[in-house]
């Protein structure tokens, strides 16, 4: 009996490289890809796209934010997650003002390019209400 994959198996993982770089170190070969930066579709959604924050050891979400170019280019130069506030329109460090950096260890990239996940390495509260996560709240069902 052939053994199945498991999600894990198949997903693809892509580590950050100065270069503007991801490359999957995970996958089977035949699965593996590689993207750089100017890959990422930032026009399709008027140049801001979401970003899912997830810790790399639980695999909790912690958060859903947006990035310009911008973001994305200073995130793998410094390896610290920024973001593109929407509602401040500004370009910010995650822990610039809390002291809350997020270290990204890995950034993937969905499959129509305009969707990233930041995988992070930080037991520090990603929530500006000091939450580890900001998907703190339930929706109570009626």
């Amino acid at each position: 009996m052939m053994a199945r994959n498991t999600f894990n198996d198949t997903l693809l993982h892509f580590e950050i490289f100065r270069q503007y770089r991801f490359i999957s170190a995970f996958a089977p070969k035949e699965h593996m890809n590689v993207k750089s930066a100017d890959d990422v579709d930032f026009a399709k959604r008027g140049g801001v796209i979401p970003v899912v924050v997830q810790d790399k050891k639980t695999k909790d979400v912690l958060t859903l934010v947006y990035a310009n170019r911008e973001a994305l280019a200073k995130t793998i130069e410094t390896g610290n997650a920024w973001f593109f506030s929407t509602s401040r329109n500004k370009l910010w460090m995650k822990g610039e003002e809390s002291g809350n950096v997020q270290p990204v260890s890995e950034i993937r990239v969905d499959c129509d390019s305009d969707a990233l996940l930041y995988i992070v390495d930080s037991n520090k509260p990603m929530c500006h209400t000091g939450e580890r996560t900001c998907f703190h709240n339930m929706v109570e069902k009626a």
